[in-house]
């Protein structure tokens, strides 16, 4: 069964929005806020926040990886490439910028656990040049496959290239995986669901992986690894 990763194109978003949501259903956090699964609402919300970062967001990077016997799309990630300095008025407009969240139950729930996020980020990173790992799914069927090792590999190996640190929030479940290719825990960000219905604690970490390797980056900073931008 070869996996092949490959850039990700505008066509394949609305499919990256369900194995997100395939991803995602069994975790505590998303039972609290979706109770009876993803609303279409939430879905469409999600969608126009990844085509607005695909058509938009000139930091963003999207990659695939696809079944070679079947044809389809098993996971995904969006790699952040931040190849220069930014200024804090900067990081603002970015977030300014970033189109919002659906309605959801519990927003204060979710305000506090992505705000915490935030605060992490920018404490560790702050306008700092760096590779993000912002998003990766794979399907249930596909882990352990190899599939999410290509993605992170897709960053690691130009974060080296250019000597820049990687960030990452680990769920539990990708704690190992990231953990195996060089992320080191900085911190968490912890929320009670009790008081939501759930039954405990649920937290995220967050990781760095250090500068290292070589500094030989290339001439145009935003040109890092660009054979693999989708093209829309």
């Amino acid at each position: 069964m070869p996996l092949t990763l490959a850039p990700a194109q505008e066509s394949d978003l609305a499919t990256l929005v369900e194995i997100q949501t395939t991803a995602l259903a069994d975790t505590a956090f998303s039972q609290v806020i979706h109770p009876n699964g993803m609303t279409a609402t939430s879905r469409q919300a999600l969608l126009e926040r990844l085509r607005w970062s695909y058509l938009s967001d000139p930091h963003s990077w999207f990659l695939k990886v696809t079944d070679d016997d079947t044809g389809a799309v098993v996971a995904f990630a969006k790699w952040n490439v931040f190849a220069h300095p930014r200024t804090a008025e900067e990081l603002d407009a970015e977030d300014a910028a970033e189109p919002k969240r659906a309605p959801e139950l519990h927003a204060d729930l979710i305000r506090n656990f992505f705000g915490q996020l935030h605060a992490w980020r920018r404490k560790l990173m702050g306008g700092d040049p760096c590779y993000y790992l912002h998003l990766l799914f794979t399907l249930p069927a596909y882990h352990r496959r190899g599939a999410g090792s290509q993605l992170i590999e897709w960053g690691t190996s130009r974060a080296d290239a250019a000597n820049l640190p990687a960030y990452v929030e680990a769920t539990a479940k990708g704690y190992e995986l990231y953990k195996r290719h060089g992320f080191e825990q900085r911190g968490w960000a912890v929320v009670d669901l009790v008081p939501y219905g759930g039954s405990d604690e649920f937290r995220n970490r967050v990781m760095v992986r250090p500068a290292k390797g070589s500094s030989n980056k290339d001439e145009d900073g935003q040109k890092v690894g660009g054979e693999v931008k989708g093209s829309g």
